[in-house]
């Protein structure tokens, strides 16, 4: 755990020099006199504008815009790094004590209503939300604390089998979130893809399906950057024996 952490503190160190010098860039082009971000360079009648430094100008713009490419680079580092440590939990949880396809409830512990939920839903739990920050996409995407989450987009586990569906499902039978899609074989697979999962789908809606109070529920969620760390907000742990 460390190791990680000395590995996320030198990329979020990373990432705020970049934001330093994103800013400054941005207060130059957009201070009185300047054309701005976007802002054309030739005067009305199509000659280089006089009262302007275009060299410089271009190279600030050049220079932010591949400050912008990597930024986005390091938010993904930073997210995938997160994954990692947020795999370990506050203390670290042994790769044995990770949950496959084959053990990943604990029913004993489930009400007869949640275990028959869960039981027939295509995906079995593979992460709990263990620390959620206000006003982060991960709680504004309505997620809440000891959510279990079932699929996170392309990344869920699938169940290896379903009870067989009543006569009066079989003729309203509804259709497989997975899909096609081969999902993940173990929860460490999952804790691998997650990063990848958000990093891809910056700005974009992920779909996401959580079980709580004996209740399956369909949220969405766009990682994004925020105030906060990441661009989620929030803590998945991975689904154990005990946990449920």
């Amino acid at each position: 755990m460390a190791e990680l952490l000395e590995k996320l503190n030198v990329l979020v160190e990373k990432q705020k020099k970049m934001e330093e010098e994103m800013e400054a860039l941005a207060d130059y082009l957009t201070q009185p006199g300047m054309p701005g971000l976007t802002g054309g360079l030739v005067d009305d009648e199509g000659f280089p504008r006089a009262d302007i430094d275009i060299y410089a100008i271009r190279g600030a713009r050049n220079r932010l815009a591949i400050l912008k490419t990597d930024y986005k680079e390091v938010r993904s580092q930073i997210e995938k790094e997160l994954f990692a440590l947020h795999a370990q939990g506050p203390v670290a949880v042994p790769r044995t004590g990770c949950v496959s396809t084959g053990n990943a409830l604990n029913a004993a512990s489930l009400s007869p209503d949640s275990n028959t939920a869960l039981e027939e839903n295509p995906f079995i739990p593979f992460a709990k939300i263990s620390e959620l920050h206000e006003n982060s996409p991960a709680s504004k995407a309505g997620l809440r604390l000891d959510d279990l989450i079932l699929q996170f987009g392309a990344v869920f586990i699938r169940r290896k089998s379903l009870p067989e569906p009543s006569e009066g499902d079989k003729q309203q039978v509804a259709a497989d979130p997975g899909g096609d899609r081969p999902g993940c074989s173990s929860v460490e697979q999952v804790f691998e893809r997650l990063p990848h999962e958000v990093g891809n789908h910056t700005g974009e809606e992920i779909d996401i399906t959580v079980f709580r109070n004996n209740a399956i529920l369909n949220l969405k969620l766009i990682p994004q950057t925020w105030e906060g760390m990441g661009l989620v907000g929030c803590r998945f742990t991975p689904v154990t024996k005990g946990m449920l």
